[in-house]
């Protein structure tokens, strides 16, 4: 940020509106595209694109990606990326947080967004000849980039028992255990390892068909009706006979993001179970789980999410930074100690004719 003061002195400039008004009133209360038909604001986003080359000029339109809009944060002045597309007629303003604005020529007046509009051509002239003000006045909250794990979470996983976890899994692999012959009650016990171990106290005085209906997704589809609970037979047919019920018997922690942590018979492997989480939200119930079962020394495998959670919980996989992602993170101006982490995005900056 650049004090107002150094603002005037330096460029002789000063932004007409504030953040906050900015905040409350640019596209207020609209979740989809605003559509204004102001031909004043048409005008000047056209003046405004004839001061650079577009970034993109393809057959479904232009795009300049981004003009800078300033404004006056407290004592300071910041500057919001404004990226515009053109196609058919009509410009598209987009503006971080903000639902789009569409832009066409007709007899309305907006006159904030026009201010904005012509305070960005008063400072596109500046960023034209002085380029590095962009990095003095772009503030955290609008930039983009990525961080490590380690400097987000909290715990973290330490390396020594991330390696043993994954020694532990792989001498279980090679002990090659079966469960051919898998009954209702022998799957519920292997799902009370999993409660037990994840959920600890919680489980204390619970039988293994109590756990289940404590913490799983509800939906079991009947399952839990099959006649004969010791019978191997009748279990597996009725796992093949209930194939569209998809995995919501076997979620044995239900999520409020999503999928949450299933173990399924017959997965993969007719000869074993499979223990799977779609939430990293659920990451450290689900590593309790696998330690659970590897204790046990049951027939499980974790094809495909053990390392990537064992990844995650140690800190290693990547927090994309104000842009959407697997793992992603919000960083304002006032969290100083996680932007120092933060490998930044080169800034984007026009072509200026």
């Amino acid at each position: 940020m650049i004090k107002l003061t150094t603002m005037q002195e330096t460029y002789g400039f000063t932004p007409a509106n504030t953040f906050d008004r900015y905040r409350r009133r640019v596209s207020e209360g609209c979740s989809d595209i605003y559509k204004v038909e102001d031909t004043g604001l048409f005008s000047l986003i056209r003046t405004l694109t004839d001061k650079a080359f577009p970034t993109a000029d393809a057959s479904n339109g232009k795009e300049w990606d981004s003009f800078y809009v300033p404004v006056r944060r407290r004592d300071a002045v910041i500057v919001m990326p404004m990226t515009v597309h053109w196609d058919s007629g009509k410009y598209l303003l987009t503006f971080p947080d903000k639902a789009p604005i569409e832009v066409s020529e007709g007899a309305q007046s907006h006159p904030l967004l026009q201010s904005l509009l012509r305070d960005a051509l008063g400072f596109a002239d500046i960023v034209k000849c002085h380029p590095d003000v962009i990095e003095h006045c772009l503030p955290h909250d609008f930039r983009t980039g990525r961080v490590r794990g380690w400097d987000v979470l909290d715990p973290l996983l330490p390396n020594g028992l991330k390696h043993q976890i994954k020694r532990d899994y792989a001498d279980h692999l090679a002990m090659n255990l079966t469960c051919d012959r898998l009954s209702l009650n022998e799957y519920l016990h292997f799902a009370a390892l999993c409660y037990e171990a994840a959920f600890q106290w919680q489980t204390d005085g619970l039988t293994p068909e109590q756990m289940y209906r404590a913490w799983a997704d509800g939906r079991d589809c009947g399952m839990l009706d099959i006649p004969d609970r010791t019978s191997p037979e009748l279990f597996r047919s009725w796992v093949e006979d209930h194939e569209d019920c998809g995995g919501h018997p076997f979620e044995i922690v239900r999520s409020r993001d999503g999928l949450g942590i299933h173990l399924i018979p017959f997965r993969f492997d007719d000869s074993c179970l499979t223990l799977l989480v779609s939430s990293d939200s659920q990451a450290w119930l689900y590593l309790d789980m696998v330690q659970g079962l590897l204790r046990a020394k049951a027939p499980f495998h974790a094809p495909r999410d053990l390392d990537r959670i064992l990844e995650y919980l140690s800190g290693e996989e990547y927090f994309m930074v104000n842009k959407a992602g697997r793992h992603s993170i919000q960083c304002n101006w006032q969290n100083r100690r996680l932007w120092r982490a933060v490998q930044w995005d080169p800034l984007k900056m026009l072509n200026w004719r």
